[in-house]
């Protein structure tokens, strides 16, 4: 997989801090540089994942609010 493809993580119908957990576990698996979209309906990961990547030195790219889910993008470092 190069670089530029965005690795889809779902983790729509769980709460806190499990939308974590499953960005964490999944970025194990890429290199760095590699871009992650999390999908949540968790309103916490507003807060919950912005201050995982200042914790873990990985770049959050920002967040789209959706009708019925948030859309969250991470660059792993």
């Amino acid at each position: 997989m190069g670089n530029d493809a965005v690795v889809r993580i779902e983790a729509r119908g769980t709460f806190c801090p499990e939308p974590v957990i499953r960005m964490q576990d999944r970025l194990r698996d890429l290199v760095a540089g590699q871009t992650a979209m999390l999908l949540a309906d968790d309103m916490g990961v507003e807060v919950d994942i912005p201050a995982w990547c200042i914790s873990t030195g990985n770049e959050y790219l920002g967040l789209i609010r959706e009708p019925k889910c948030y859309r969250v993008f991470v660059r792993k470092s």
